[in-house]
């Protein structure tokens, strides 16, 4: 029972540790998250300093940039064909 134990994590420590090809549509999934994560990651921070900015130095300029900020963070989450990928993938 060892010996064949020990045969199946030699054979495993032998196999290539570089994973198997992905499929083309994998890829362009992966493409896809790639650009779309990016694109939120910096809106939401965008977004979230301004939030912070009008919320804690109340000034008509902080105020126009949390509102402008959170109409294109808005924009970017409800953007009809960034939803449509996301339903394909």
């Amino acid at each position: 029972m060892h010996r064949s134990r020990n045969c199946l994590l030699l054979l495993f420590l032998l196999l290539p540790a570089t994973p198997f090809a992905a499929s083309p549509v994998q890829e362009r999934a992966d493409r896809f998250l790639k650009l779309a994560n990016a694109g939120y990651q910096a809106l939401y921070r965008v977004n979230s300093e301004a939030q912070w900015l009008a919320a804690t130095d109340v000034t008509a300029a902080h105020d126009a940039a949390a509102e402008t900020a959170g109409k294109a963070y808005a924009a970017f989450n409800g953007n009809a064909a960034l939803i449509t990928k996301r339903a394909i993938y």
